[in-house]
C-alpha cells in the first residue's frame, strides 16, 4: 500500500472552509435523502391508493354487469306478459263478439 499523498489545498483554501463546505454538503445530501424518503412514501401511498380503486371498479363492474343481466331478464319477462295481454285482450274480444251475436240470434 501506498501512503495517501498530502491534499492540496487552493489558494486562500482553509481547513475550516473545507470543513464548512464538507458541512454543507453533508446537509444537502441529507435534504435530498429526505426529499427521496418522501416521494417513495408518497409513491407508496398512490400505488396503495391505485389498488384501492382498481378493486372498486372491478367490483362496480360486476354489479353493473349483474344489472345489466337483470335488465335483460326484466325485459323479456315484459315481453312476455305483453303477449299475454294481447292475447287476453284477443280472446275478450272474441267472447264480445260471440255475446254479440247470441244476442242477435235470441233478440230474432
Amino acid at each position: 500500500m501506498e501512503p495517501k499523498p498530502k491534499k492540496k489545498y487552493k489558494k486562500d483554501e482553509t481547513p475550516s472552509v473545507l470543513r464548512k463546505q464538507n458541512k454543507k454538503l453533508a446537509q444537502s445530501k441529507e435534504d435530498w435523502k429526505d426529499k427521496n424518503r418522501e416521494r417513495q412514501a408518497s409513491l407508496k401511498q398512490l400505488k396503495k391508493q391505485f389498488e384501492d380503486i382498481k378493486k372498486a371498479k372491478a367490483c362496480i363492474k360486476l354489479e353493473c354487469m349483474k344489472n345489466a343481466n337483470d335488465l335483460h331478464d326484466s325485459n323479456l319477462k315484459i315481453q312476455e306478459l305483453e303477449r299475454e295481454l294481447l292475447v287476453e285482450k284477443l280472446a275478450k274480444l272474441h267472447l264480445y263478439e260471440t255475446i254479440e251475436q247470441l244476442k242477435k240470434k235470441a233478440r230474432q
